[in-house]
């Protein structure tokens, strides 16, 4: 009797075991460390402000007459020896400008803006600022 008590438990054991092994293992929790794309929509970007460049050279400027769209941005550059100075009709105005020297404005709103060589006024020019 004692045989078959232990031969049954035995049998029982492995009957369990067997079970066991069959059975999936409970899964952890896992952490994943994902790198996320975020989706661009070109449509929303900001573009880069748009720069137009106008040289003064040769007591003139160049171009003489440039057309932007609103938020643009204009950079005059001195590659005179002389001094000059940027005088817009909105009433801005550049200090002295000396050779190699930049002054820069944003033009928000549409229209025609004429400009001047506060110290040489017979140099002139025209910045045109529209959405077409």
């Amino acid at each position: 009797m004692k045989k078959t008590i232990f031969v049954l438990a035995v049998l029982g054991i492995i009957a369990w075991l067997g079970f066991r092994m069959t059975q999936k293992p409970a899964e952890a929790p896992t952490t994943t460390n994902q790198i996320t794309t975020p989706t661009v929509d070109n449509n929303k970007i900001p573009s880069q402000v748009e720069t137009t460049n106008i040289t003064i050279k040769n007591f003139a400027f160049s171009p003489v007459e440039v057309k932007i769209k609103p938020g643009a941005k204009v950079v005059w550059t001195n590659q005179d020896n002389a001094p000059h100075r940027i005088e817009i009709a909105t009433g801005e105005k550049s200090s002295s400008l000396s050779q190699g020297d930049n002054f820069e404005s944003v033009f928000n709103k549409a229209g025609e803006y004429v400009y001047i060589c506060g110290i040489h006024p017979s140099m002139k020019g025209k910045i045109i600022v529209t959405d077409k």
